[in-house]
C-alpha cells in the first residue's frame, strides 16, 4: 500500500511539473514576443509544445496501462464450468481456490472440484477433490461418495469415503464405508459402516470407480 501510494504521489508530482513549466514556457515566450525577443519566443514556444505534446501521450499510455490492469484483474475472476452428464451435473473449477457451499444451498448432482471444499449446506451426489480437503460443516449433509486426499466430517455423511486420512470431529457422524490409509475419530463423533485401510501408495482413492451415482430423483437428505 505504502509502495502504491509512493508510485501515486511520484506521479500526480511529474504532471504537476510538466504543466508548471508549461504554463511558465508559454508566460515566457509571450513576455519575449511583446519585447520583440524572436530567438527566446521561438525556443521558449518550440519547448512548450514538445512539452504539451509528451505531456498528452503520458496520459494516453498511463489511461491505457489502467485499462490493461483491470481488464488482467477481471481475467483472474474464475467461472466454473458446467458440463451436463445425463440427469447429472458435474462442476469443474480451472484454477485452485477454496470453494464454499453456504448452509441454505442444496445441490443435486455431482462435484467436480480443484481445490479445497467447506461444505455447510446438502449436497446429493457424489464428490471429487482428488488431491485436496473436503471439510463438511456440522450444517453439512452429503448423501454420496466423496472421493479426496482429506476428509474432515463434523456434519453427516452417508456414503463411501476415499482418502488418505478420514477425520470425523465431535459433531460428525458417517454411515457407510470409509477406505482410508488413516481414520481418527475424536470424542462425540460417530462412525457406523466398514472400515477399510488403503496404502498410501495404494492408487484406489485416486479411482472414480467406486463412485456410485445416485438418483437425483430421490428424496433429500
Amino acid at each position: 500500500m505504502k509502495k502504491n501510494n509512493t508510485k501515486k504521489l511520484i506521479s500526480n508530482f511529474s504532471y504537476d511539473f510538466i504543466l508548471n513549466y508549461i504554463w511558465t514556457g508559454w508566460i515566457v515566450a509571450l513576455i519575449a514576443y511583446l519585447n520583440n525577443n524572436i530567438l527566446l519566443c521561438t525556443f521558449t514556444s518550440a519547448l512548450v509544445i514538445s512539452l504539451f505534446i509528451f505531456y498528452y501521450f503520458k496520459i494516453r499510455n498511463n489511461k491505457k496501462s489502467s485499462i490493461y490492469k483491470k481488464y488482467d484483474q477481471d481475467k483472474n475472476i474464475y467461472i466454473p464450468k458446467i458440463i451436463e452428464e445425463k440427469n447429472n451435473v458435474t462442476y469443474q473449477y480451472s484454477k485452485i481456490h477454496d470453494t464454499v457451499l453456504s448452509k441454505n444451498t442444496i445441490f443435486i448432482g455431482n462435484v467436480q472440484i480443484k481445490g479445497n471444499i467447506h461444505i455447510s449446506g446438502k449436497i446429493h451426489g457424489n464428490i471429487q477433490a482428488k488431491e485436496n480437503t473436503v471439510y463438511v460443516l456440522q450444517t453439512g449433509k452429503i448423501k454420496g461418495n466423496i472421493i479426496a486426499k482429506n476428509i474432515i466430517i463434523d456434519g453427516l455423511v452417508k456414503g463411501i469415503c476415499t482418502a488418505s486420512t478420514v477425520e470425523i470431529l465431535k459433531c460428525g457422524k458417517l454411515f457407510g464405508t470409509s477406505q482410508c490409509h488413516t481414520i481418527m475419530i475424536k470424542r462425540g463423533g460417530k462412525f457406523v459402516g466398514i472400515a477399510k485401510e488403503v496404502s498410501k501408495n495404494n492408487k484406489n482413492y485416486y479411482s472414480s470407480h467406486n463412485l456410485l451415482i445416485l438418483n437425483p430423483n430421490k428424496k433429500n437428505i
